[in-house]
């Protein structure tokens, strides 16, 4: 059974909720809330409040000074900060590493598959570090601007209409740039051979028939979206037709 929760004053409160879809109203305080039913909803205001969503729901922090923690169990998490939030992922999975997220302003959402264990960080808006973790994990950028830093897995990073840094942990990432989401400076920091670039609807020579592929200081930048898109390869020159895949 959902439970309904509202912590007054600005102190350190302690509350745990139980049931499914339970939601927690803070204020100004440094609180401690465990949520442990799936879809927890939790809204504080701008204390620094230590949050846990053991399966997944929704956190929105409303004080422009907040700075908060939240530790992420299972389960789809939404995030909406206006201050500042870290989010953990469980290592009770075995799966994460310590670090998921850290937002400086901004909608942040994150899954994982069991079926494919696969992880999902996506940046829908403002600022914000994804980090990822011991899963492969497909990193989405959004309309702000987002760093990237994967892992020794496998990972994909989708840019966004913003501004991305990329960093890939080791060879045989994927690095993908959408029609849909046009626009924006997207900076690979070691793209190495091994690495894919899928750039939706152009191939290599596609590319360079057009004159949009060129190098510069050791760098290499490939525009796209009629000048839209930038994306730069730094410290990478010499791109071939097997760094550049039409296939997902």
């Amino acid at each position: 059974m959902a439970e309904v929760v509202s912590i007054s004053g600005g102190g350190k409160a302690s509350v745990s909720v139980y049931g499914p879809h339970s939601t927690v109203y803070a204020g100004s305080g440094n609180d401690s809330i465990y949520v442990h039913g799936k879809d927890g909803y939790v809204s504080v205001g701008g204390g620094s409040d230590k949050v846990w969503l053991y399966e997944g729901g929704q956190f929105t922090e409303s004080g422009a000074g907040g700075h908060d923690t939240i530790d992420w169990g299972s389960g789809p998490l939404s995030v909406d900060v206006q201050g500042q939030a870290t989010v953990h992922g469980s290592e009770s999975y075995n799966k994460f590493d310590i670090g998921l997220a850290t937002i400086h302003g901004g909608d942040f959402k994150v899954s994982y598959s069991f079926a494919t264990g696969d992880l999902t960080e996506t940046a829908v808006s403002g600022k914000m570090t994804l980090m990822g973790g011991r899963a492969p994990t497909e990193f989405i950028g959004g309309t702000g601007k987002t760093d990237m830093i994967g892992s020794h897995a496998n990972d994909t990073f989708v840019g966004g209409s913003g501004s991305d840094t990329m960093t890939g942990g080791t060879a045989g990432n994927l690095f993908e740039f959408l029609k849909s989401e046009a626009g924006g400076h997207h900076v690979i920091t070691n793209f190495v051979a091994g690495d894919k670039l899928y750039i939706e609807g152009h191939s290599l020579s596609y590319l360079e028939s057009h004159n949009d592929v060129h190098t510069a200081g050791g760098n290499t930048y490939i525009s796209t979206d009629g000048g839209k898109t930038l994306i730069e390869l730094k410290g990478f020159t010499g791109l071939s037709d097997t760094d550049v895949t039409n296939h997902k």
